[in-house]
């Protein structure tokens, strides 16, 4: 399972070796300590892992994990996801991974419009560098060639169809 806050991911799997037990790994500690937050001697167990691709991680119970949830979901305070992650390079990551759900998904008013040609309404900001949905659908189709580039978009005509 990934989870995503405005505080960073962490991904939770689990721990074969103990079978009542959950493995908590995020690439990046603050991610990670973010998730623990307050309970009670769980940061003091992370482990340093640096030769794996996740270089934190903490052998949690299925408990201890679901405390911790339930206590990350009483701290949104906010009505925007994207909006509210301070972090910019976090921030772009976290959008490419709702761009690419959009597509794979593949359903609703955005596939259609983007199947149809028609226009989608405007975002509505506060500045002026908002994107027109023909610039947001080319940057989207650029960004798609670039990850999928000397594959003849074999990898992405499968997500998006």
């Amino acid at each position: 399972m990934w989870i995503f806050t405005n505080k960073g991911a962490v991904s939770i799997v689990q721990d074969w070796k103990i079978k009542d037990k959950l493995w908590v790994r995020s690439r990046l500690k603050e991610h990670l300590l973010y998730f623990v937050g307050n309970s009670v001697g769980v940061n003091k167990r992370i482990k340093h892992t640096p030769d794996n691709d996740y270089a934190f991680r903490v052998s949690m119970t299925r408990r201890e994990v679901g405390a911790c949830m339930v206590a990350m979901t009483a701290d949104i305070d906010y009505d925007n996801f994207k909006n509210s992650i301070a972090n910019n390079s976090y921030h772009a990551a976290c959008s490419k991974i709702w761009t690419a759900l959009l597509d794979a998904c593949n359903t609703g008013c955005y596939r259609a419009k983007r199947l149809l040609g028609s226009k989608a309404p405007k975002k509505k900001k506060a500045t002026d560098d908002s994107w027109s949905p023909e610039e947001y659908f080319q940057k989207q189709d650029d960004y798609y060639n670039d990850v999928f580039k000397g594959d003849d978009h074999a990898g992405r005509d499968a997500m998006l169809y």
